[in-house]
């Protein structure tokens, strides 16, 4: 399996802003502010199957990172979209601190399965490399819907800690809040991938494996791709 991860900041009413502003010596303490609303929309698009690659390239794809037999190739792409509201207090003509009444994180799945273009012919072997691939892209599924309330937790407490010292300007005050959010969710990604491949594991059981080996009369595991791609 391979993962891709692809992100998109949106803060409403301005810009999009990637870096972190530095602290102020002359610091004002930001007023409490109230808790801001946190929505999580997570989405998941149909499988996609495309036969449009050829056997050597999947198996040096999935080289040293998957048992044999190796029949097909799963790409699970996660992109994702934070909104946050930009309302910013200012305490002085410089002094400004960000105090948002809400995020919203989008999480959209990609999950496409590549078989073979040697398979096509075969629709033995066709379905049982669809078949295995489907379930690690099931498995990519789960562990993103079981993140859910991680990344509600999260981004709640990266608004939460939000430094109570006032910046220099609003975007400096929006650019600190937005670094925060982005580390918090990024950590949570980061225990989704360590799920992803928890759950790959259990697909890739002796089981499963061995019905690889012996499904379609054993083709599966006898196929020799050509030394040159095609």
């Amino acid at each position: 399996m391979i993962t891709t991860k692809l992100l998109i900041a949106i803060l409403t009413g301005v810009s999009l802003i990637t870096a972190a502003a530095s602290a102020q010596s002359d610091d004002f303490p930001c007023p409490i502010a109230g808790p801001a609303r946190v929505q999580i929309n997570l989405t998941r698009g149909a499988e996609q199957v495309e036969a449009d690659i050829s056997l050597q390239q999947v198996r040096e794809s999935a080289q040293g990172r998957h048992p044999g037999p190796v029949l097909g190739l799963y790409v699970g792409t996660l992109r994702y979209t934070i909104t946050i509201d930009d309302t910013v207090r200012q305490l002085t003509p410089d002094r400004f601190c960000a105090t948002p009444k809400y995020v919203t994180l989008t999480v959209q799945l990609d999950r496409v399965i590549h078989i073979p273009r040697e398979f096509v012919d075969d629709p033995c072997l066709a379905a049982l490399a669809r078949d295995h691939e489907a379930k690690h892209a099931d498995a990519d599924a789960m562990a993103l819907d079981r993140s859910r309330s991680s990344l509600l937790s999260a981004i709640r407490e990266a608004v939460r800690a939000n430094p109570a010292a006032a910046r220099a300007s609003r975007p400096d005050a929006l650019a600190i809040l937005t670094t925060r959010i982005r580390t918090a969710i990024d950590q949570v990604f980061e225990d989704i991938a360590a799920e992803r491949r928890r759950l790959d594991a259990a697909v890739d059981s002796p089981a499963e494996l061995e019905r690889l080996k012996t499904g379609c009369e054993g083709r599966a595991a006898q196929w020799v791709p050509r030394n040159t791609l095609t």
